[in-house]
């Protein structure tokens, strides 16, 4: 904790940092569900989903499991990014799942390595069944069961876990 009078500084955020977080965040919201904070569950799944996906585009970039990513992830640069490799989704915010995988098709896509066709589709439906019930405001309000909507969405999680290696390698 910084001392009084001292500027609050933020420690970067580096993929290794990120992967350490995602594998945390999946305990923590199997656990959420199982105490049935299924809204607060959906939550942290739906944040293990955007770490997954960041980190596999900062990995398919090319960045250093201990590199400084926070510029990479966060305020402006992704937009920028985006824009000149020719992304068509525009980022509702930087935590749009929807717009990281894109990021990574076109990425993969410019360097000459498409993913699969069919492993693409796969990955969207995963991606966009967590996108339809995550929300990162979601964290602010109170917590209550969500029944088999919690279920699906860490189904489809653990899915984009198991496989995040291959959005990258």
């Amino acid at each position: 904790m910084a001392e009084k009078g001292t500027p609050y500084m933020r420690a970067h955020d580096s993929i290794a940092r990120m992967e350490r977080a995602c594998s945390n965040r999946l305990d923590e919201g199997r656990a959420l569900h199982a105490i049935g904070r299924g809204y607060w569950a959906i939550y942290t799944f739906g944040y293990v989903a955007e770490i997954c996906l960041k980190t596999a585009f900062l990995h398919f970039a090319g960045l250093g499991r201990d590199d400084d990513a926070s510029e990479y992830v966060f305020g402006k640069f992704p937009a920028r990014w985006a824009r000149a490799i020719g992304v068509s989704r525009e980022a509702g915010s930087m935590h749009d799942l929807l717009f990281w995988f894109e990021m990574i098709v076109e990425e993969r896509n410019i360097a000459r390595k498409p993913i699969d066709r069919d492993f693409s589709r796969e990955c969207a439906i995963h991606i966009q069944h967590v996108a339809m019930h995550w929300r990162p405001g979601m964290r602010y309000h109170p917590s209550v069961r969500m029944g088999d909507r919690t279920l699906q969405v860490a189904a489809a999680t653990t899915w984009i876990v198991e496989h995040q290696q291959w959005l990258w390698s």
